[in-house]
């Protein structure tokens, strides 16, 4: 069965931002030089993950671990919502 995560990251202030990287079965920190998956736009961040992306095309088990990181673009004390929704099946 196919699966579809979404995970987004929005910043609680106007004036900050904040980005979002994520690792897959590895145990490192995603950090801006160290990652799988990087939210690429400017304010809030959205990044999906999905059975049917040539990264997970090799991966028999039933689940895998993902690690997020979170850095603040701009000032050192910035909050944030993070959101996970999934798995969810779908028809690819």
């Amino acid at each position: 069965m196919a699966w579809r995560h979404l995970v987004t990251i929005s910043s609680s202030s106007i004036d900050r931002e904040v980005d979002l990287f994520i690792n897959v079965d590895r145990a490192q920190l995603p950090s801006p030089n160290n990652f799988d998956f990087k939210g690429d736009r400017f304010g809030n961040d959205a990044i999906v993950l999905s059975s049917d992306m040539p990264q997970f095309a090799n991966i028999t088990k039933d689940r895998v671990m993902v690690i997020i990181g979170v850095r603040s673009v701009r000032g050192a004390n910035s909050s944030y919502s993070l959101m996970n929704w999934g798995p969810n099946p779908y028809d690819s």
